[in-house]
This record gives structure tokens, C-alpha cells and sequence, in this order.
């Protein structure tokens, strides 16, 4: 069955189950024909990668580089699942094995009631399963074919049941008997309606930039990492020249004899800020040995490596990518238009400052518009029942000719990415009560406050700075209160963007860059298609949106039992789909943002601090 990649890694992947568009009837994957590779994945970055997110799977799940591929799903495979149907002459039901299927193909289905031959179809194949936390899913189990019917209660699927013979009648959730894969009792299992979101929770990792050179040198060189933060955390790093001489070149020594100053001065000085630059970057090395602990250091050097590959030159990077003040810039010097693929927008410079100045009025130091953010996204595995590694939920992968195999797929997305300005957040912790800084860092250099938050959020011990699984603690406050406010403005972000442009939040996804305070929000390439609804969005109605951000996502639907009794978060508010969300609606609240309790912290608004602190 031929589907396209994206629709095949959303919506039919190996073990879930589908309606047929075209016949009807209901099937189950059991086969992903792969796409060959002209430019092979990074297998061992990614498998490293996924690694790190397992979590506590009860099956305590490994992926092996030696019998682990990563590829590209073409076309699925499929069979006819569940096997069990309902006549609709005589009522009851008939269940057939695989093999019996298999041999029905060119043949007929009957009913095999003593009375009955009715040849069935589609509609009448029964669309409940047995799901099971192992990951097992079966057709409803029925005791004997042609003596059993369903009655289907008015109060729900729990309360329907089978009639027997006689008087017989088996409530449907009791009629299991063990798992034969993992032997667990019915207790452990559960009937359900194939398409249910819980009898299939794919679990994901998704990427930056994965098809880069540097990856390699990220994940095998540890002088590279430690480079690539001190490019991070050094002043003017990325803008040195190569020498002195390439910096006064001819036509800036001609310059410099009309003013009058003295050229060996000058080389002199040009020395001298060498030399600083070259003892704060040792400063900086000697930062990141003491600060970061080692373990981290490869994962840390990845992320920034992301969040820099964000900001580069359009003119030499993969990533084409324009903030507001390059929007400024371009009205500033009189070149009005601004071309955006096929589309083009007028600005004005008065209309551009009052974005400017709405900008930092959200806490927000950089708003960046990416034209084609590369976002690689992969399917290592699925559970059933249980999306996180909750209640003895197993995780399994998925298994191919060769072994293990992790479906990939790489898009260039439309994106938008938001960066909270370290000085607005280092001040609006102060004014936390339950948190205690040190306040002698000095807000204005924009690098010590980086080494500053990086310290602060980088974890001992664990793998990652927000937990996929869990909320977090409040055993760092900083920690605790920096990144749940991060991940909460991605959410209400995301909803903002639902309510003004084209694309529902469904359609949205988030990706967190937490230690440099920053996250994107691009749309999924399986989804609606609405081109340039979140460049428009951001370029014409910036105000627009940041007034949703402001006023329409302090409220919930559910509150006062929101506020008090679920910490700010709901499905009425702040959660999303888990396709949708990085974190599975983990370490979410309202209150950073707007005020008010999480976690027993009472949180002064994070956007109150920032319309104070905000340049009029």
C-alpha cells in the first residue's frame, strides 16, 4: 500500500492498526518497505540520542549500533485485523486465525454458525482488540465461533458483554485469559476500540540538522564539544578575524590616516584585544571542566550546536532563517520589500519598532523566522496502554529483515523560534521568593549570563535537563522555575498560533533548546497545508499575537480547579497532543508566566517583569 513518508511515519507504522480508506475494512502494518539512502543517517548520533530518552521501560529496552538501522519508511504492508466478525443474519460471532485469512483472499469469509452461511464484508468486521501493557494486541477472544453474540450496552464498552448459550453472559473486559506473550492476567488488560490513541503510543526523537559533517565531530571529539561552547560563552568568538593583518587591510589603514591615528597604536590595541580573547576563552575552557560535568558535556555541545546553527549566515548556512531586526535593518536602509519564497510583505520602520519594542515587552530577546528548519524525525518504538514508562508499560521496537530498525524522515519546515532574554529571566528569579540567586551577576554581558544559566541548568547526574516522563523537581529552584516557564511559553505559544493563523495546534510541534532559553515551534509535514500562515502571522500581526500570549492564555476553561487543584495546567489550557509536545505535558503551569502557585512556589508573572524591565 503505497502512502506517502510522512503519512507512513504519523499514522502507519509497523503494529498499528487503520481503516482502509478505499475498501473499508480494518488492517494492521505488519511491514515498512524502505527507502534507499542517497546520504545515510547518522546511525550512532541517533542511536546515542534516542539512548539517553528511554526512560524506565520495564523491559529495560536497548538499541544495538551493530544490528540497529535507521530508515526511510516507502510503502507499509498489511493484513486483515481483528479477525473476528459479527453477522448480521443470525448475530453471532465467528473468529478466524491468520492462516484462515490468508486463504480467504481470493475466496469468501462465512459465517460458521450451524444455521448460517452468510458471506461477510467489511462492515461487519468487529472493530474491538485485547490490548495489553507488553505491547500485545489480539482479536476479541470469543469462546466458541458461532455461539456467542455481542450486546453492545447504551452505558459503554465496559458494560457490554457476551451472550452464550443459554443463559451465559461474559462481561467483555472479564472474557480474557492470559497473555500468551507476557502471561499477564485480564486484570492487566483491556478492551478496546482499534483506533483508541492508547492501543498505539509511538515514541519519538527528533533532530537539528542531522545531515551535517559536525554531528560526527560533536559525537566523537570532546575537544570539538568543548570548542563549540566556548564559541558559545566567548565575546565576539564567531566574529574574529583570522590575524591582525587581514583586519587592517589597505583601504582601513587609508581610513585611519585621514583621522589621524596612528597605525602601530592601533595594531597595538588590535593585539592587546587578541591576547584578552584569548584568556577569556581559556577562562571559559576552564569553566567548562569545572562547571560541567563530563557526561554532560557531549550532550551540552550538541545542543548548543543546534541552537547556533539557527543563527548562522544565511548565505553560507543550510538554514535560511530572518529576525525582526533584519526585518528593521532592510526598512531602515530603505529596501522595503522583503521576499519570503513566492510571497512578499511591505514594512514600515515605525510598524517594525512597535514589534521591536512588543518583542522585548514579552521577555523575549530574539524572534527568528526559518524557512526551512531541518527537522529530522524518528519512530523508535511503540507502548500500548500507557504512553510513558508508567505500571509496568513495555516499550517495544520495531523489527526488520536485518534486525532492529528506527524509522526516519527528514522536512524542512516552516518554524518560528523564540529565545527568552537571560537578563529579563536572571531578574525575574529575584524576585522569586522561594528562589535564591546570587545576584552578582552582571545582567549587561550577555555571555557571563550564559555561562551563568548553563551552570544553573545543567543537571549532575541525569541525561537531560527537563525529564521526558516526570515533572521537574524542585530540588534545583532555579532549575525548577527557568524551565517550566520555557516549556509553558512553547505551549502557549503554540495555542496563540492556533488561534490566529491557519494551522490548528495539532499541527504544531515544539522543540526545546532549554540552556539557551530557546524554542521552535514548526508545523508537522503530514498535516494541513497552509503555506506561510506562521510568516505572515509573525511579520503582520506580531502584536496580534503577542495580546493572545498576554491575555487570552492567562485564563483557563476549568479555572478555579485548574489553579488550585491541577497547578495551571489542563487539557482546557496548556496540553497538547504528545505528537505536538517534547515532554509529554510535563513540568507545565501557567503560573510562571501569569502568577501564581506550582509545586507550592508562588510565582510572581514572568510577562509583568518583562513590560517593567522593557526599554520605552
Amino acid at each position: 500500500m503505497e502512502r506517502s513518508k510522512s503519512q507512513i511515519l504519523y499514522n502507519f507504522l509497523q503494529d498499528d492498526t487503520f481503516d482502509h480508506a478505499e475498501t473499508g475494512i480494518i488492517g494492521r502494518v505488519t511491514d515498512i518497505r524502505k527507502q534507499r539512502q542517497d546520504n545515510p543517517f547518522p546511525d550512532r548520533y541517533f542511536i546515542q540520542r534516542i539512548e539517553a530518552q528511554l526512560g524506565d521501560w520495564a523491559n529495560d529496552v536497548e538499541f544495538n549500533v551493530g544490528n540497529t538501522r535507521i530508515v526511510e519508511p516507502r510503502a507499509v504492508e498489511f493484513e486483515v485485523f481483528p479477525r473476528t466478525f459479527e453477522c448480521p443474519s443470525c448475530g453471532y460471532l465467528t473468529q478466524f486465525n491468520r492462516s484462515e485469512m490468508q486463504s480467504a483472499r481470493n475466496g469468501t469469509l462465512r459465517c460458521e454458525h450451524d444455521t448460517c452461511s452468510h458471506q461477510f464484508t467489511a462492515r461487519e468486521q468487529v472493530q474491538f482488540v485485547q490490548v495489553c501493557k507488553c505491547g500485545e494486541i489480539e482479536s476479541l477472544y470469543i469462546p466458541e465461533n458461532g455461539e456467542y453474540q455481542l450486546n453492545r450496552s447504551s452505558r459503554g464498552l465496559a458494560s457490554s458483554t457476551l451472550e452464550g448459550p443459554g443463559s451465559e453472559s461474559r462481561q467483555l473486559s472479564r472474557n480474557m485469559g492470559k497473555c500468551y506473550q507476557c502471561e499477564k492476567s485480564a486484570q492487566e488488560q483491556r478492551v478496546k476500540v482499534h483506533s483508541a490513541s492508547s492501543c498505539f503510543y509511538p515514541q519519538r526523537a527528533t533532530f537539528v540538522n542531522a545531515d551535517r559533517e559536525e554531528i560526527k565531530r560533536i559525537q566523537n571529539n570532546s575537544q570539538y564539544q568543548k570548542n563549540v561552547l566556548i564559541d558559545y560563552l566567548s565575546a565576539d568568538a564567531t566574529s574574529q578575524p583570522a590575524s591582525a593583518n587581514e583586519a587592517l587591510n589597505d583601504k582601513i589603514k587609508q581610513a585611519l590616516d585621514k583621522i589621524g591615528q596612528d597605525i602601530d597604536e592601533v595594531e597595538a590595541a588590535v593585539d592587546d584585544v587578541e591576547k584578552e580573547r584569548e584568556q577569556q576563552q581559556e577562562e571559559v575552557r576552564e569553566f567548562i571542566e569545572d562547571a560541567i560535568p563530563a557526561d554532560q558535556q557531549a550532550q551540552l555541545s550538541e545542543e548548543i550546536f543546534e541552537y547556533q546553527a539557527l543563527d548562522e549566515d544565511s548565505k553560507k548556512a543550510e538554514v535560511y532563517s530572518h529576525t525582526l531586526e533584519d526585518l528593521m535593518e532592510r526598512a531602515s536602509s530603505q529596501t522595503p520589500q522583503f521576499s519570503t519564497g513566492e510571497s512578499a510583505t511591505v514594512y514600515r520602520e515605525d510598524k517594525l519598532e512597535e514589534f521591536l519594542q512588543t518583542r522585548d515587552e514579552l521577555g523575549v530577546s530574539e524572534v527568528r523566522l526559518l524557512e526551512n528548519f531541518p527537522i529530522t524525525t524518528t519512530i523508535y518504538g511503540y507502548s500500548r496502554l500507557n504512553y510513558e514508562p508508567t505500571n509496568g508499560t513495555h516499550l517495544r521496537k520495531f523489527s526488520g529483515e536485518h534486525g532492529t530498525e528506527i524509522y526516519a524522515l527528514t522536512a524542512e519546515a516552516e518554524a518560528v523560534q523564540f529565545t527568552l532574554d537571560p537578563a529579563t529571566v536572571y531578574e525575574w528569579l529575584i524576585s522569586l521568593p522561594f528562589v535564591e540567586v546570587d545576584e552578582t551577576v552582571d545582567t549587561d554581558d550577555v555571555h557571563e549570563l550564559r555561562r551563568w544559566f548553563l551552570q544553573k541548568l545543567t543537571p549532575w547526574g541525569d541525561s537531560s535537563p527537563i525529564p521526558r516522563f516526570d515533572d521537574i523537581t524542585r530540588e534545583n529552584e532555579v532549575r525548577h522555575a527557568v524551565l517550566t516557564l520555557l516549556h509553558s511559553y512553547s505551549h502557549v505559544v503554540i495555542n496563540a498560533i492556533d488561534a490566529l493563523s491557519g494551522y490548528s495546534r495539532d499541527s504544531l510541534v515544539e522543540y526545546l533548546l532549554p540552556r539557551p532559553l530557546s524554542f521552535v515551534i514548526y508545523k508537522r509535514s503530514d498535516t494541513d497545508y497552509s503555506l506561510g500562515a506562521i510568516f505572515t502571522l509573525i511579520e503582520d500581526r506580531f502584536t496580534d499575537l503577542a495580546e493572545q500570549i498576554r491575555s487570552e492564555e492567562a485564563e483557563c476553561l476549568y479555572d478555579p480547579v485548574c489553579q488550585h487543584e491541577d497547578g495551571h495546567a489542563c487539557e482546557g489550557c496548556l496540553y497538547v497532543s504528545n505528537l505536538s509536545c517534547q515532554f509529554s505535558n510535563h513540568s507545565l503551569s501557567r503560573a510562571p508566566l501569569y502568577g501564581g502557585s506550582y509545586y507550592d512556589g508562588d510565582f510572581n508573572s514572568y510577562l509583568e517583569t518583562a513590560r517593567d524591565l522593557a526599554p520605552n
